[in-house]
């Protein structure tokens, strides 16, 4: 804002979504100490009744996007690779609930399963101070741990974790916060845990896996899908969560050696892996994550922007050489 209000005429300001930034599952043996998570319902449970539309806003203060879509693809760029039957289409709540279905369809909105469904469907028992139904989405009592009774039990266990963020990165520690809010209320027992900077966090996510139980973690981003899928089905992010899924593997392997201009053997291969990511909830998308670029038409024009969104705007490879080949100095 600063550096536009300078010179409003040529400074500008486009922070395109780059990444899908998502709350990393600790998948490793024991996982962090954290239990419930282990489950794929307890994963899919928590991304549904997170608020993203309070992260985007509270947290990225209205510069990142909620997450709608349980793919992970980076929207909008990336939507031609989603199902043409729209099924992962806006299919995550924003709001953190799912309306009942007279409602959705009046509203446009997602309807379906919400956290009481996910959860009940998965063998948990609701909280026995639980005011939920099955027709409406209603906080249960205020899980912390403290008493079981407002917690979601199965085999006298409740889903408990941590979400475990530098206190430095503001917009991160604050969207763990909000996580913990909005979670303890229906039914998960779901605190902050500080890590004092990126070096205490980072090194504790590459080497001691039980040290972390859930984090908020930036994606890989890439023009195509391939980039944040290797990342997270098979190659660092992978190996950092302990997630193993052969089939992703598989896909991702097919994806390499094919043709990228081939979208009938492609977009098949792309929407096993947005399958993947949306059943077995490996990492729950939280937001678009910003690429922070500014620029000045005062001497040169064609730089990619909200109208003309031709590339991500990073000033990296290897988007860069590319724009730099659009670019027309002012005459």
């Amino acid at each position: 804002e600063n550096y536009v209000n300078l010179n409003p005429l040529t400074n500008h300001a486009w922070f395109a979504s780059g990444s899908t930034v998502t709350l990393y599952f600790n998948l490793n043996a024991g996982n962090g100490g954290a239990t419930g998570i282990n489950e794929a319902a307890v994963r899919k449970a928590v991304s549904y009744g997170i608020d993203r539309n309070a992260l985007a806003l509270l947290g990225e203060s209205g510069y990142e996007r909620a997450a709608s879509s349980s793919s992970a693809l980076i929207l909008p760029n990336q939507k031609a690779f989603l199902p043409t039957d729209g099924s992962f289409a806006g299919d995550l709540s924003t709001a953190g609930n799912t309306p009942d279905a007279a409602t959705a369809t009046a509203q446009k909105l997602p309807a379906g399963m919400d956290v009481y469904d996910i959860l009940k469907n998965g063998g948990w028992t609701p909280p026995a101070s639980s005011s939920y139904s099955s027709g409406t989405f209603k906080s249960g009592g205020n899980c912390d741990g403290s008493n079981n009774a407002n917690c979601w039990t199965k085999g006298g266990k409740i889903i408990k974790f941590s979400v475990y963020d530098p206190v430095p990165f503001s917009d991160y520690w604050e969207n763990a916060a909000l996580i913990s809010q909005e979670l303890q209320p229906l039914g998960m027992a779901v605190t902050t845990k500080p890590a004092q900077g990126y070096s205490d966090w980072n090194t504790t996510l590459t080497s001691n896996p039980a040290g972390w139980q859930t984090m908020i973690h930036w994606g890989a981003g890439g023009s195509i899908p391939y980039t944040q899928y290797n990342d997270w089905f098979a190659s660092t992010a992978a190996q950092q969560v302990g997630y193993s899924n052969a089939d992703a593997k598989s896909a991702l392997t097919a994806y390499a050696s094919t043709d990228p201009t081939d979208t009938a053997a492609l977009y098949p291969l792309v929407q096993k892996l947005e399958k993947i990511m949306s059943t077995d909830v490996p990492y729950a998308p939280l937001l678009y994550g910003a690429d922070w670029n500014v620029y000045s038409s005062a001497k040169y024009t064609g730089w990619p922007n909200q109208s003309h969104p031709y590339m991500n705007p990073s000033p990296s490879d290897p988007q860069m050489p590319y724009i730099l080949m659009q670019l027309k100095p002012v005459s």
